[in-house]
């Protein structure tokens, strides 16, 4: 039995019969004869084009329940047809239709909502080993965003080492100190901040005349004006070793932070493996060992206000510098 079999065609009034050859308006699903489709040349079911709406079925409803639905146009069609008779859209067999396997994060997140907070490991096996050390050890040490990190780190321990890491892309001594990996913090810190001078010493070469004007303009003592003006001069003279020393310290920031995205996670699990490897080692009850992990691991937001302060301060440290040069020159 057709799916339009006993409806009536608006143009003639005639019911569908299962012999009829029926075609659907595929804007909006009206059937028409085929013959009378032809006759009009378009949808005479101005209506519903009007207010966006699709064509109904008028039969009982036990009857439209024996039909299967489309899933990209919503048009009913019958249980066995293998085409959507709307969109032509074919239709899966029950052997084709392949059962979606959640990753391991979205298992993890499952077994997270199901125990809540209790367990760091996410419901994975504790005694699990990650390059010597267990896995619960490791989540204990982790704390924050278990959920993230653990399946990062399983694959680590299998031989992956790549995974792309936005913070640490973006903004590299800061997730560092964030995670408490003070050390390398500092050290990224240090070079980034030694990449700036070439930079900073080529804007200034830029904005130096302008400033100079300015200087003059309001009045200046002369003796600022010539120190001014030396300090510019010198620059000057250096312009393309400023400049090529600029796009240089540019592309190495670019580089190092690309590196530090891609090695993140990485760097990070090495860290977390170093100290949960030196803090299992203490004598101490199986409590007191969880404290001590957490107590160690976790995050420190005020590792990042220090090291916000430590970029201020050379900042303020680098401009007395070149005041002591202007001085000098």
């Amino acid at each position: 039995m057709g799916i339009h079999t006993g409806e009536k065609c608006i143009v003639c009034g005639q019911v569908f019969t299962d012999a009829d050859d029926v075609v659907v308006c595929p804007e909006c699903g009206t059937p028409y004869h085929r013959a009378c489709w032809q006759k009009n040349g378009a949808c005479i079911n101005l209506p519903l084009h009007e207010s966006g709406k699709s064509w109904e079925s008028t039969k009982p409803r036990e009857e439209a329940r024996n039909t299967r639905i489309c899933p990209d146009c919503g048009t009913g069609n019958p249980e066995d047809a293998t085409h959507c008779s709307h969109c032509g859209k074919p239709f899966l067999r029950p052997e084709e239709q392949q059962e979606v396997t959640p990753t391991l994060r979205e298992q993890l997140q499952q077994a997270a909502e199901r125990m809540g907070s209790a367990d760091p490991t996410c419901g994975l096996n504790e005694e699990q080993k990650l390059d010597g050390e267990r896995l619960e050890d490791v989540a204990n040490f982790v704390e924050q965003n278990n959920l993230y990190y653990l399946p990062k780190f399983l694959r680590f321990s299998k031989g992956g080492r790549i995974s792309l890491n936005f913070p640490c892309l973006l903004f590299p001594p800061y997730y560092l100190a964030y995670r408490k990996m003070w050390a390398a913090a500092l050290i990224v810190m240090g070079i980034m901040l030694l990449l700036k001078i070439p930079q900073s010493l080529q804007q200034m070469q830029i904005l130096l005349p302008d400033y100079l004007l300015t200087l003059r303009q309001t009045g200046a003592p002369a003796e600022l004006l010539q120190l001014f003006q030396a300090f510019s001069s010198r620059l000057n003279a250096h312009e393309p070793l400023l400049y090529n020393a600029a796009m240089i310290s540019r592309y190495l920031e670019v580089i190092i932070s690309i590196l530090l995205g891609l090695f993140g996670n990485r760097l990070y699990y090495r860290f977390v493996l170093r100290k949960v490897h030196k803090l299992v080692q203490e004598d101490v009850s199986p409590d007191m060992k969880r404290r001590r992990l957490r107590q160690e691991g976790g995050v420190n937001g005020w590792f990042l206000v220090a090291m916000l302060g430590i970029q201020v301060g050379a900042f303020i440290i680098f401009s007395l510098i070149m005041m002591l040069v202007m001085q000098l020159s």
